[in-house]
């Protein structure tokens, strides 16, 4: 699947993601109850399951209505680890369109509230474009990958419902090493992440950081700061500013595994300066992976 992403935002954008950000930090009230919740209270029992908080990537298989998202994809906020009551849980997804759907194509993101219970999940959309998604999963013993169906009601996308595949992806944070494919003399990346563990507003965590280019005629060191690296899902963009005297930016777009020890960049391009042009692609591999 290719990801798309909008580099610069509007701001009526910026507006959507403050607004966001409060669902997503617990602010809003009201909490959706998963399916089979249960009487509230605390005491013995099971130890309770992992928490999901993280950044998530939700596989979606259509069944019924009109055409809307193939994937959702952001920040999951669960606030609490009780086993017995529901905790409180935010999320901000965006989702990643077909092209035959409208209905979710001018959203920034996608806010959502309710709960998890046990390893019951239930979240229920505020409203984008009068529709109102409603997800209902269980998460794994890991807390890391949940499955469950998804249900839209109201808007262009009223009566469309699907299964949904969830997998949590590890913090992008490590050095990740590697050689630019079938460069020759040989162009190699060494990149120092560091990710916030909290998304942001509209659902993206931002990385920062710095990388030593070696092989490249123009620049030898390169600077990533927010806003300019993010990642969400799978799916991450770093663009590096360097030591050129011309100006010359690295930008990196790539995928990475569930644990974050592979970073793979599907282009590795130069923006301004001498030496501008794409050079191919990479893997890079987290130290000690």
């Amino acid at each position: 699947m290719k990801t798309v992403f909008i580099h610069r935002r509007s701001s009526l954008q910026l507006m959507l993601s403050c607004v966001v950000c409060c669902f997503v930090n617990g602010l809003a009230g009201c909490a959706a109850s998963p399916n089979n919740s249960g009487s509230g209270g605390s005491g013995g029992g099971a130890p309770a399951p992992p928490s999901i908080s993280g950044n998530w990537q939700l596989q979606a298989t259509q069944t019924a209505g009109p055409a809307t998202f193939t994937s959702l994809a952001g920040f999951i906020n669960q606030q609490g680890d009780s086993s017995t009551e529901s905790n409180f849980t935010t999320a901000a997804l965006q989702s990643f369109v077909t092209l035959a759907s409208t209905c979710y194509s001018s959203a920034t993101a996608i806010p959502l509230e309710g709960s998890v219970q046990g390893t019951q999940i239930g979240l229920r959309s505020f409203s984008v474009n009068g529709q109102f998604l409603s997800i209902n999963a269980t998460e794994d013993a890991t807390g890391t990958h949940m499955t469950g169906t998804y249900v839209i009601d109201g808007g262009c996308a009223d009566g469309a419902k699907g299964t949904i595949t969830g997998t949590e992806y590890a913090l992008l944070t490590g050095v990740y090493s590697g050689m630019v494919a079938g460069s020759s003399p040989a162009q190699t990346l060494v990149l120092t992440l560091s990710q916030t563990a909290q998304g942001a507003g509209d659902g993206i965590f931002f990385v920062t950081g710095s990388a030593v280019f070696s092989g490249f005629s123009c620049f030898t060191k390169g600077t990533l700061t927010s806003p300019n690296g993010f990642i969400i899902g799978n799916s991450t963009s770093l663009t590096f500013t360097t030591n050129d005297i011309n100006g010359a930016s690295v930008v990196l777009t790539g995928t990475i595994d569930p644990a974050a020890d592979t970073l793979t960049l599907s282009s590795v391009a130069v923006v301004g300066g001498t030496c501008q042009g794409t050079f191919g692609v990479a893997t890079l591999t987290q130290s000690g992976s």
